[in-house]
């Protein structure tokens, strides 16, 4: 859904603490929500991928329970420290905040797991935001 993904690459690109641990690409915070990531974006940077969606609805309402991956990317310069310090921000960022997108409310966001995704060179880690949003 493009209203949720806008979401949350807003509150992810906005975070003034989040942008400071961040490579910067064509003057903002290095977060990517649509893929393949540009050839010339450097690490650090953070993906928003994975969109998983079902319906939510009840007797009264219709909603729809989304899950996106959010990956997070730093050079291997043999220390995790800031991949991990990236990671942490984005569940500091999005658990449990509503998110404000257009004609839904959020019901439930929680941030979940984190999948070690290191690949040679680069440190990864991943995590996945569950949102239960109902339309408004």
């Amino acid at each position: 859904m493009a209203e949720i993904t806008k979401a949350l690459y807003d509150r992810l690109s906005g975070d003034a603490t989040l942008q400071g641990l961040l490579s910067t690409y064509q003057g903002g915070a290095a977060v990517f929500s649509s893929h393949p990531i540009p050839d010339d974006a450097a690490l650090p940077y953070v993906t928003i991928t994975g969109l998983a969606e079902s319906p939510f609805d009840t007797k009264n309402s219709l909603g729809r329970d989304v899950s996106h991956d959010i990956g997070c990317y730093d050079e291997d310069t043999g220390s995790a420290v800031l991949v991990e310090t990236i990671k942490e921000r984005v569940r500091t960022l999005l658990h449990r905040y509503e998110l404000p997108i257009t004609s839904f409310t959020t019901v439930i966001a929680e941030v979940s797991g984190t999948l070690q995704a290191d690949e040679d060179g680069v440190f990864g880690r991943i995590v996945t935001i569950r949102l239960v949003v109902e339309e408004v």
